[in-house]
């Protein structure tokens, strides 16, 4: 009779202890799972980062025929709400090197991109606001890629643009516009071997 006794009372101590154990490590495993659209955010991201690359977008206002460029991906999705057109990777930079500065001018809303210190500091003198760097360049022997700077002579607003895009080039300066040369190198994604995501990922329709 004890041990029948005793019988019963283990099993109503695992019946009784089991079932609360169980919920509280379950509810344990829900707290430690990673929220999906947290990790989501994360894999947005650090999804252009890779090494000391550093991914620049491309964003055009085509109300105004403006193209901004920056690394940072909040500036981009802000930007991309807000009617802008996001074209996609313009150029991969390095983490160091030597810096590309970044101006605004408040009276045209017109962005210019630089690494002539000289420059940067005539036009932060002159009505320019220096918005600090934009990234970094790479230099032209060190698997270089060169970024062109194109200016149209016929506007006044957001007269300069920027592409690694040796065809893009072509067309603009078919079209009127200047080639005013090498501007600043990113650096080749594929330098391990891969994919060369380099080029511009989309190029204005004008070029289509």
């Amino acid at each position: 009779m004890k041990r029948r006794i005793l019988s019963l009372l283990m099993v109503m101590v695992m019946l009784l202890t089991s079932v609360p154990v169980f919920a509280t490590a379950q509810e344990l495993a829900d707290r430690l799972s990673p929220d999906e659209a947290y990790m989501e955010e994360l894999r947005n991201k650090y999804a252009d980062y890779d090494g000391d690359v550093v991914a620049i977008y491309r964003i055009y206002n085509p109300s105004n025929g403006k193209h901004h460029y920056t690394d940072d991906a909040e500036e981009r999705d802000f930007l991309a709400n807000g009617g802008w057109i996001y074209e996609g990777i313009a150029w991969y930079a390095p983490k160091t090197g030597d810096p590309i500065y970044r101006l605004y001018n408040p009276s045209n809303d017109n962005h210019l991109y630089t690494t002539d210190a000289v420059e940067k500091d005539f036009l932060d003198a002159n009505g320019w606001n220096y918005e600090g760097l934009l990234t970094y360049s790479s230099h032209s022997g060190d698997d270089g890629v060169p970024l062109y700077r194109v200016f149209n002579p016929y506007v006044e607003l957001n007269p300069h643009h920027y592409t690694d895009s040796l065809e893009e080039c072509d067309y603009l300066r078919s079209n009127g516009w200047n080639v005013e040369g090498v501007a600043w190198y990113g650096i080749s994604h594929n330098a391990g071997g891969g994919t060369d995501y380099t080029r511009a990922q989309w190029i204005h329709a004008l070029v289509d």
